[in-house]
């Protein structure tokens, strides 16, 4: 367990999933206001998710995007910060992150 460091393992998942956040905020704002533009103003019960899901720009770049924070919090952060073995711990930070989204509905 001397080749893993857990703070590079954590400070990478949490780059992941702040970086996924950060960067899919302005794509969701604009996916639900698109959607919403020429709706009446009281909504046919269709929620924010459900748009979301039905969106084939939000699917596609929240892919694309989500790799790439995977990647930079991973493959770079996690694997700078630590001074060693940096595919073992690079690997692990992307791994955590991906166990608890299997996990999620």
């Amino acid at each position: 367990m001397k080749r893993v460091s857990f703070e590079s393992v954590a400070i990478g998942s949490i780059t992941d999933i702040v970086g996924t956040n950060v960067v899919l905020l302005p794509v969701i704002i604009y996916v639900v206001a698109a959607a919403s533009a020429g709706s009446p103003p009281v909504s046919n019960g269709e929620t924010t998710t459900q748009i979301l899901m039905r969106s084939h720009l939000f699917i596609v770049s929240s892919t694309i995007l989500g790799g790439l924070c995977s990647v930079l919090g991973g493959y770079y952060v996690a694997a700078r910060i630590a001074k060693y073995d940096h595919l073992l711990n690079g690997g692990l930070s992307f791994r955590s992150f991906a166990s608890r989204a299997e996990c999620t509905p």
